[in-house]
């Protein structure tokens, strides 16, 4: 069991020094490219991405998930589908070619289909290494994902970064996701230093399937929710209104979303070994769901009160029209982690069935809510708000039926997180006056004051309190300092 606890532990750790190195990358590539870029360009690049992402999906076919939960995975397993990733590549990038030029008339945007005959190279790139990330992540070897995702950014991000100086526009969006993947791949393969066996058996790939094939629909599912309003503003407004969605959600939904794939990477493998303990799992789902409460909460509530300097200070004046559209998804990206957090369970328990048929309910209750919502004047901002309303419905839903596989009550789950949003509401109340104050002043002198003296006093409140989550957070970070001098 400590065995266990330490790995998820130096997991959690590793992971998320992949994550964050990896996105703040990205996030200062990003930065640089919006300065340099208009919002078209970022636009036309999001209204492709629910083709690579369902793609890539499929090419996945839900098998990595179903090689980690399988407690008795081998060098066949591996093999097979290895092999099927690659030819469901080739066949899935063969119909997006074909379809390119439709999805330009879709969206009465010529410059698409050459952009997506090339960005659909990404998944294609991306199949030749599927497994060797699978097999890393099932050694819970978290240290070497770490060390092959931060140079690949890099090398990417500076590729990307001289397209756009010499002019290329939006091609330098599509180069940076290209040699990205390309140097990801390369050094998983130098790294694991797996061949891939000369086996394929049909008969393994279908016992696969049946758990990894409804993951596979469920993430299909997630990826056509995930990118519905996309498509309604690339169809009905203009493309730089894509853009401003695009580029807040990054902004919001990039730390949301890493803090999430770390408690994915980690926890699905590791807890999937403890997936008959019950009492074991709860406790450490307990602690790792209020730790990621702890963190998140305050971090999007206190960027949404200070939305108008962050942006003027980060990407510049002319991507302002982007900041109501931050604000809600601050509050989805604090519920996404969550929601996510909750259906794992299910997984873990191998429930695929149930949580496929959640998945459905929920994204088809949530599509219904934007059509109504297309017949008013709400806008954009309307299907924000139908969005943030699913999340939080799927929030206290899911916890609810989730408890009931560990005894850990959805009335237990929101009791625990009363403190921190109390706490986190007062405060943010409080920025949003001083802020309305010095309103005139220097933006990156109100953003960076504000977020420290904010982030301030909740930490002096968290430690009067006495929230454990501090206390553990600061517990694990010496530890790992300490460990890193012993080295």
């Amino acid at each position: 069991m400590n065995d266990i606890r330490n790995k998820t532990i130096s997991g959690f750790f590793w992971t998320f020094l992949q994550k964050i190195g990896s996105q703040s990358i990205a996030f200062v590539i990003m930065i640089f490219l919006a300065r340099l870029l208009s919002p078209k360009d970022f636009g036309l690049i999001a209204m492709l991405s629910i083709f690579i992402q369902i793609s890539q999906n499929v090419v996945d076919g839900g098998f990595n998930q179903a090689l980690i939960q399988k407690l008795n995975v081998d060098e066949k397993d591996y093999s097979s589908v290895f092999y099927i990733n690659i030819i469901v590549s080739f066949l899935i990038y063969a119909i997006l070619f074909l379809i390119a030029p439709w999805v330009a008339n879709f969206y009465n945007q010529d410059l698409l289909s050459p952009l997506l005959r090339v960005l659909a190279l990404s998944f294609v790139i991306n199949s030749f290494s599927l497994i060797q990330e699978t097999k890393i992540k099932n050694e819970l070897d978290f240290k070497k994902l770490t060390i092959i995702q931060i140079p690949s950014n890099i090398i990417g991000g500076v590729v990307a970064l001289i397209m756009a100086f010499l002019g290329f526009g939006v091609w330098s969006i599509v180069c940076l996701q290209l040699v990205t993947r390309f140097a990801y791949a390369i050094q998983l393969w130098f790294h694991t230093k797996w061949v891939p066996m000369w086996v394929f058996e049909m008969k393994r790939v279908r016992k696969l399937f049946g758990f990894g094939g409804r993951m596979l629909f469920s993430t299909i599912l997630t990826s056509l929710y995930s990118n519905i309003i996309i498509i309604i503003i690339g169809k009905f407004y203009p493309a730089a209104q894509v853009g401003f969605y695009q580029n807040a959600k990054t902004t919001a939904l990039t730390p949301s979303q890493t803090i999430k794939s770390v408690a994915d990477s980690v926890t699905f493998p590791t807890f999937s070994k403890i997936q008959n303990d019950n009492k074991t799992l709860k406790s450490a789902y307990k602690k790792v769901m209020q730790m990621l409460i702890f963190w998140t909460l305050p971090l999007f509530s206190f960027l949404g009160v200070l939305a108008v300097p962050l942006f003027q200070v980060v990407f510049g004046e002319k991507w302002v029209p982007a900041v109501p559209f931050f604000r809600w998804l601050c509050f989805i990206a604090v519920l996404s982690p969550l929601v996510n957090y909750n259906l794992n369970i299910l997984k873990i328990k191998g429930e695929a069935k149930l949580f496929l048929r959640l998945q459905f309910y929920r994204r088809a209750l949530t599509i219904v809510g934007m059509i109504l919502i297309s017949f008013s004047n709400w806008g954009i901002s309307g299907y924000l708000f139908i969005e943030s309303l699913s999340y939080l419905l799927s929030f206290l839903f899911f916890s609810y039926i989730s408890g009931n596989y560990i005894n850990y009550t959805a009335k237990e789950q929101v009791k625990d997180k009363i403190p921190m949003l109390l706490l986190t509401a007062g405060i943010s109340l409080f920025l949003y006056f001083l802020y309305g104050y010095f309103k005139g002043h220097n933006h990156l002198l109100i953003l960076g004051c504000g977020l420290c003296f904010s982030f301030g006093l909740y930490f002096i409140f968290s430690r009067f309190l006495k929230f454990k989550e501090l206390t553990e957070s600061l517990t694990i970070l010496h530890g790992f300092v300490k460990k890193s001098k012993n080295k």
